[in-house]
């Protein structure tokens, strides 16, 4: 049997070194138009923040994301998440929006602002499973049918919500394609890769990840990165249990204290109990709890989800 590639394109430090290298700017390229197919198909592109094997080593740089613009004036920032942090939709809108703002210099006008573009690629369902894996999200009123035009665009493409069967490849769309190799291409070998997409552009991403597996500083670089994402997920699906359990004792809490001040006070009640006990925070005394108002519970509440979410 083959040996199988072993080296996951969705882990940060190689997603930056596929796409954030400036040797791979075609691969940024040929990405950015089967996600987006433009009107316009971007022809060249400008990576903003190169990826530096050396100054990454030396804990001088962060793998987060990689930005870029390209030949029709457009702005991008693109990145992988493995996890679903608190606050990932906001985070993404922050990104995108600071993006945008800081193409301005201190003598520009407003009307030199060009469209700013986001895409974030997930390795878990954002959204509800019956939602398509590819979602766009721009600035517009849905109840008039009016928009503020391109200018900011956020795209979230769920990974884990595509399947596809290695016999479909050759029929499948480029955006199919690319999908595929960031899902599975680690479950193949070399060779299976290169009979699969025999495309120019992914026989050279193919030879990426083949060079980072090969290469002893950028092996161990992505073993280290790759350690450091399981260790994320753990974390989070720890937490994830102990709110769960907490939840219901706290629910249960809330019930009791709220059935005789009001189904929206007892749901309060049950929040704060539960996030103390996720924050690992001295219990709330029950009856200052029953006496409170509901804006006064629903503000300790919100305090709480802010800080856990700060924690996360």
């Amino acid at each position: 049997m083959q040996d199988l590639i072993g080296i996951r394109a969705t882990v940060d430090f190689v997603f930056k070194v596929l796409f954030g290298d400036r040797k791979n700017a075609d691969l940024l390229i040929d990405l950015l138009n089967a996600v987006l197919q433009p009107k316009d198909r971007i022809v060249e592109a400008v990576i903003l923040n190169p990826f530096n094997l050396k100054k990454f080593a030396r804990g001088k740089v962060s793998v987060v994301d990689v930005k870029a613009s390209d030949d029709n004036g457009k702005w991008y920032i693109i990145e992988v998440q493995t996890t679903l942090p608190v606050g990932l939709r906001n985070r993404q809108v922050y990104y995108l929006s600071s993006l945008y703002q800081s193409q301005l210099l201190e003598s520009d006008g407003y009307d030199e602002l060009r469209p700013a573009i986001g895409i974030c690629f997930l390795t878990e369902a954002l959204f509800a499973k019956e939602t398509p894996g590819h979602t766009r999200f721009e600035l517009h009123d849905p109840q008039h049918k009016l928009s503020l035009g391109d200018q900011l665009s956020l795209h979230f493409v769920e990974l884990s919500k595509y399947n596809f069967e290695v016999e479909s490849l050759h029929n499948a769309g480029r955006f199919e394609q690319w999908v595929f190799f960031l899902n599975r291409a680690h479950q193949h070998s070399e060779s299976q890769l290169r009979k699969l997409l025999p495309d120019p552009i992914f026989q050279k991403a193919i030879g990426v990840l083949t060079m980072i597996s090969r290469k002893p500083a950028m092996r161990m670089q992505y073993d280290d990165r790759a350690k450091e994402e399981l260790d994320r997920r753990c974390a989070i699906a720890d937490t994830r249990k102990a709110i769960a359990d907490a939840r219901q004792e706290g629910l249960t809490a809330g019930e009791a204290i709220g059935e005789a001040s009001g189904e929206a006070r007892g749901k309060a009640i049950g929040m704060i109990v539960t996030l103390e006990q996720v924050l690992g925070l001295p219990a709330s005394d029950s009856r200052q709890l029953s006496e409170m108002d509901l804006s006064d519970l629903e503000k300790l509440a919100a305090k709480l989800q802010r800080r856990l979410a700060k924690r996360s």
